[in-house]
């Protein structure tokens, strides 16, 4: 199935078919995690004399689930993550389809932190509403604790002069670990000391495979509908065809 995108004067042609998934799975098995949430727990629902696992005799498979969609696996957040505003992500993201760039980084060791500047934001301005960043350094397990890479102010000035409205990368946080609790980052991407901007978003910790060429991209953000400042998010990529 092919689709053409017009933005801003430009035609844009995909093949649905090629789609890229970038998001990790939530399971019991997979242990990435950050900021200290505890572990992905998926059980079946016991209620009297019913277990809901095909396995132990159910006629279906009936389970709860219990994760932090901020420290397990890849998520979407918006405003309200660091404003006081009642905006949950499903406000955020009236569409879900953008043209974005995706970009490959390299973090440098900086005072004994790997950060990534405005340096490695090497793309002119473009008709993107999206930035895709894949970092070149190892992201497995638990996070917590280990002060892993995070863009410095520089880097997101740059974004916000660039016009990029969503940003996604594969690190838990634009932001350091323990920053005192600035989200420094955070509250300039969303615009927080002039007008907030209630329709960016933010996705952390998606996983870009190295197969994947940098370059322009069809990205789809899927969410749940929940009543929260993030949800559990699903991220599919299509090449656009020349």
């Amino acid at each position: 199935m092919k689709a053409n995108i017009e933005l801003n004067n430009k035609t844009y042609s995909v093949d649905l078919g090629t789609g890229i998934n970038i998001s990790t799975v939530l399971s019991n098995s997979n242990k990435l995690k950050a900021f200290y949430a505890p572990d992905v727990k998926i059980e079946p629902l016991v209620a009297r004399d019913f277990i809901g696992d095909i396995k132990q005799g159910s006629p279906v498979n009936f389970k709860n689930v219990m994760l932090n969609p901020h420290g397990n696996g890849t998520h979407t957040e918006c405003l309200a993550h660091v404003h006081d505003i009642d905006w949950p992500i499903y406000k955020a993201l009236p569409q879900s389809h953008f043209i974005a760039d995706l970009i490959s980084v390299v973090p440098t060791l900086q005072d004994e932190d790997y950060i990534i500047d405005s340096d490695q934001l090497k793309q002119a301005a473009s008709e993107a509403q999206a930035l895709i960043i894949r970092v070149n350094h190892t992201l497995t397990g638990d996070l917590s604790g280990t002060n892993p890479p995070y863009l410095t102010s520089s880097f997101m000035k740059k974004v916000l002069g660039l016009g990029y409205q969503h940003i996604v990368l594969e690190l838990p946080s634009v932001d350091k670990e323990d920053d005192g609790g600035e989200v420094a980052n955070h509250k300039l991407f969303f615009e927080i000391a002039d007008t907030p901007n209630k329709y960016k978003t933010i996705t952390e910790l998606v996983d870009i495979p190295n197969t994947i060429k940098d370059g322009q991209y069809l990205l789809d953000i899927q969410i749940i509908n929940l009543d929260m400042d993030v949800s559990p998010s699903r991220l599919m990529l299509y090449p656009i065809e020349s």
